[in-house]
């Protein structure tokens, strides 16, 4: 059965399917893929889905996935990613400068509330040794009261730019003292920090991403 592009515009599936041609040119105008370079797709492949790699055959079995799909599949993911690298290699460093936030995550303990004074006791109170955790969970107003005012691991792009300037002049263990984002005045505890690092998996990864980005372009 063919369907058309206007049924496929009335099931929602028209951008799918622009997005999935473009993919499939780019991978038909690639002839050339050495060894390696199936290798390491398929490599990706196993990860990106958590499989042990002794278990990936039983994996595809029981999809009922064919040897055939298999290594159309691993082709085409690096037929892909070696275009990925030509077309968007040169705009890695820059893109990764821009957007480093987005690549850095963080743990942090967090605690909320509308009263200053309040707030400002159970921070000496905390600074006394009594636990963070459990202030938070009897005394916060915000979400976090019921994660103990656990938060994360969580994108620095994605924490308020206000709340990210503390944690990133906070050493780790530190508890800040109130300030005030909003109608709320906040304390936050650094717990860890992984920084950003631009080697070869980043660099793949955003070469990725900016493909991505260009074939869902209209």
């Amino acid at each position: 059965m063919t369907i058309s592009r206007d049924e496929l515009a009335e099931l929602g599936l028209i951008d799918k399917f622009i997005y999935e041609e473009k993919k499939r040119k780019i991978c038909q105008d690639i002839k050339d893929v050495p060894q390696s370079e199936l290798d390491n797709s398929k490599v990706n492949i196993i990860k990106s889905y958590n499989i042990k790699e002794d278990c990936f055959q039983e994996w595809c079995n029981k999809r009922d996935i064919s040897q055939d799909a298999l290594d159309r599949r691993i082709l085409n993911d690096a037929k892909l990613r070696i275009f990925a690298r030509k077309q968007f290699g040169h705009l890695v460093e820059r893109y990764y400068l821009e957007n480093i936030t987005k690549f850095e995550r963080v743990i942090y303990t967090l605690f909320r509330h509308h009263d200053y004074f309040l707030t400002r006791e159970l921070y000496c109170r905390i600074n006394e040794g009594e636990s963070m955790n459990s202030i938070c969970s009897k005394y916060s107003d915000g979400w976090e009261k019921s994660t103990l005012g656990v938060v994360g691991p969580t994108r620095m792009d994605q924490v308020n730019y206000v709340v990210a300037a503390k944690l990133r002049s906070a050493t780790q263990g530190e508890v800040t003292e109130p300030f005030k984002v909003a109608d709320f005045w906040i304390m936050v505890r650094k717990e860890s920090f992984q920084s950003a690092k631009l080697d070869e998996l980043m660099r793949e990864r955003i070469e990725m991403e900016l493909l991505t980005q260009n074939l869902e372009e209209p």
